[in-house]
């Protein structure tokens, strides 16, 4: 019985599976190109309570280092972001929008996604 049903539907589930991967192409799995989205690394003033999954903050540029806002208090700092960060940054205006990443709990820095569109 195990042969000739895998026998049976081994021409059906191909065709399924086929179907599958027609509708998901790789266009689709990478919908943010690698150098506008960029992760830094921040340093949290005050405890990392204030940051939030979902939220926007602001990211701006100060100096060499990276001031995460939201709502017109600081956040955070980013002290040694990378020079291409900056640069880019610099030259869309010196603002940019970040959402967390992810919060370190060992070392409580906080990764922040920066768009540098």
């Amino acid at each position: 019985m195990g042969v000739e049903h895998i026998d049976k539907t081994k021409g059906t589930f191909k065709k399924g599976f086929d179907k599958s991967c027609e509708k998901l192409a790789t266009a689709d799995l990478f919908t943010v190109e690698p150098k506008t989205l960029q992760i830094i690394l921040v340093e949290p003033v005050g405890g990392t309570g204030r940051f939030a999954k979902g939220v926007y903050y602001v990211c701006q540029e100060a100096n060499g280092e990276i001031n995460v806002y939201l709502q017109m208090e600081l956040l955070g700092i980013c002290r040694s972001p990378s020079t291409s960060i900056i640069s880019r940054l610099i030259e869309i205006g010196g603002r940019a929008s970040g959402i967390l990443r992810a919060i370190r709990q060992v070392s409580c820095i906080v990764e922040i996604a920066i768009e540098l569109d």
